[in-house]
């Protein structure tokens, strides 16, 4: 990467850093893990 795409990527709205931890692509790996389903209720 050269200086000017480091300059580019400056001024982007999303900056760009690295994912944490495992990043799994495969919802059938038993390495994923998901947020449990909080339900929805009408006020």
């Amino acid at each position: 990467m050269n200086e000017k795409d480091k300059f580019q990527r400056v001024i982007l709205p999303i900056p760009d850093i690295p994912p944490v931890g495992l990043t799994t692509y495969d919802a059938k790996d038993p390495d994923t893990k998901y947020p449990p389903i909080e339900p929805l209720r009408p006020p």
